[in-house]
């Protein structure tokens, strides 16, 4: 489905395609289900959109994107009071001097709308991973090894997992997460992001 959102600062119409993407991968032997919606365009709105939310500060961006999904999409993406909401995290030193994590930000307004529970803090970042932005898939894959852990403080149960990211390029990043998950005994995983890059 097709929209031209307002900015809400310049009040301009942005031209921002938006429609459910369901994908089925398989990762580490088994499958999990990547859900994605705004279509990527270099240079593009979302592009723009999305650089300004990761490192400009402006976090305001992550409610207004989510909106957008949630008018157009909340029929055909349903969820339910039992999904835990779970962003992938950054190192505590890039956070630090990030300020926010733009991942956490969209898992909140995720919560929000759909229901569901936020669980900002149950996966850690325990290797400050380099900058993947030039690197290969494999070169990606060994980046993010073993670059996760569950947080043994936060409340994580059993139930319907949904990591979330702002954009799946290789999947890497994703993958790790997921592999930590599935060796510490959650196996509904599933992946939320805004878009897909390809």
């Amino acid at each position: 489905m097709q929209t031209n959102p307002v900015c809400f600062v310049c009040e301009q119409k942005l031209k921002l395609h938006c429609q459910l993407q369901q994908h089925d991968l398989v990762m580490h032997g088994r499958w999990v289900t990547h859900f994605h919606f705004f279509r990527f365009h270099k240079l593009g709105v979302l592009q723009k959109l999305l650089f300004h939310l990761k490192y400009k500060g402006r976090q305001r961006i992550a409610p207004f994107l989510i909106q957008i999904i949630y008018r157009l999409s909340n029929q055909a993406f349903s969820a339910s009071a039992d999904y835990l909401w779970i962003p992938v995290p950054l190192h505590p030193l890039k956070q630090k001097k990030r300020g926010y994590n733009q991942a956490a930000e969209l898992a909140k307004e995720l919560a929000e709308s759909y229901g569901g529970r936020c669980l900002e803090d149950g996966l850690l970042r325990v290797k400050n991973s380099k900058s993947q932005t030039k690197m290969t898939l494999r070169e990606r894959q060994a980046n993010v090894e073993n670059a996760f852990q569950i947080n043994p403080k936060a409340n994580l149960q059993d139930g319907k997992i949904v990591l979330v990211d702002d954009v799946f390029t290789t999947g890497a990043t994703l993958a790790s997460c997921f592999l930590c998950l599935v060796q510490n005994g959650f196996l509904d995983v599933r992946f939320f992001t805004l878009t897909m890059r390809q």
